[in-house]
């Protein structure tokens, strides 16, 4: 009976085996806790899954299913800008011929890029205003130039400014004396004046050449007097601050300061004919002779000869006494009306019996 027995249990193993499945007899028992669950975990769409249940099965441990938290999305903020603002630039001054240096307009707020462009005015001739804000150039034109500017944002923004710009002719020197200026010694020393400048950019830098004895350096005239006859030649160069520059040449032809050469006047009588003559020397033109701080006897009277260079004091006086006064020679300075030259005796006296 045995080996038939054996036979049986082979063949039913033969049989389970090719069924996939064990022996009863090679299972294990299952214990209390052999029923496993399956973690309940959200779906894609937040549906939750039903727990296994347990079965016969030998236990496998269950696929961990990551959590899923539904997010909750937030809108991004917008950003916020300032409002659109725009700032001139210092304006220093142009002078024709003289490159423009570089100023610019700035943007504040807003939403760059910005765009700035010219609203009203004019700007100076030659001068151009960029759309960065950049105003460059070289003016052609001198004058006053007001202008507004307005400067665009990313968001169609706008806002304005307003400039001004002086521009200032090249500077010129136009010299006066180039071919001469004659000039008194002694006299006035508003007669050095040598140039009538126009233009240019201060402060100015002067060079300049040996000068006139005893005058000191100015633009556009000389300080002091000519004290040397003579002629006398000079260059000045002048500078401004934007780099233009102007080279005056003069000469001065110093004649001698005029002077009387007059001695104690004679005495007179009434009614009897009377004459004085003194010389004179130096001076330009015919000159004046005028009574200062007293007067002549009545019945004379002053005449000047200035092809013979006298001055004299003739007539018949009238009135017995004693005569005092200053007697003053005044010439036609080349400087011109009001800046003559004058020479004028210390007190003089005619007695008349």
């Amino acid at each position: 009976m045995a080996p038939k027995i054996l036979s049986s249990l082979m063949l039913l193993g033969l049989i389970a085996s090719a069924c996939g499945r064990a022996p009863v007899g090679t299972l294990p028992s299952p214990s209390p806790d052999a029923s496993a669950t399956a973690e309940v975990s959200p779906t894609t769409e937040g549906t939750p899954t039903a727990s296994a249940s347990a079965s016969a099965s030998p236990t496998a441990t269950p696929k961990t299913i990551p959590n899923s938290t539904p997010g909750t999305s937030l809108p991004t903020p917008s950003p916020t800008y300032g409002r659109l603002g725009i700032t001139a630039p210092a304006f220093h001054a142009g002078e024709v011929r003289i490159a423009y240096a570089d100023v610019t307009f700035t943007a504040s707020g807003g939403k760059s890029p910005y765009a700035f462009s010219l609203s009203s005015g004019a700007l100076p001739g030659g001068l151009t205003l960029s759309s960065a804000g950049a105003i460059f150039g070289t003016p052609t034109a001198a004058g006053t130039f007001t202008f507004g500017v307005q400067v665009g944002d990313a968001l169609g923004g706008k806002a304005s400014t307003t400039g001004s710009i002086n521009v200032a002719n090249y500077l010129s020197g136009n010299g006066t004396c180039i071919k001469g200026c004659s000039v008194e010694s002694l006299c006035r020393d508003v007669c050095g004046t040598y140039a009538k400048p126009t233009g240019g950019v201060a402060p100015l830098t002067y060079k300049y050449s040996t000068l006139p004895p005893a005058t000191t350096f100015g633009w556009p005239a000389l300080a002091g007097q000519f004290t040397t006859t003579g002629t006398h030649s000079f260059t000045v160069t002048v500078t401004d601050s934007l780099g233009a520059n102007t080279t005056v040449s003069a000469t001065f032809n110093v004649f001698a300061h005029i002077s009387l050469k007059y001695g104690t006047p004679p005495g007179g009588a009434v009614k009897t004919q009377y004459i004085y003559t003194t010389y004179y020397s130096g001076g330009y033109g015919v000159p004046t002779v005028s009574i200062l701080k007293g007067s002549l006897p009545p019945g004379l009277r002053t005449t000047v000869d200035s092809s013979a260079k006298t001055v004299v004091i003739s007539g018949i006086p009238t009135t017995p006494g004693s005569y005092t006064f200053y007697l003053r020679i005044t010439d036609q300075s080349p400087c011109g009306v009001g800046y003559n030259c004058y020479f004028q005796t210390s007190l003089l006296t005619i007695n008349v019996k």
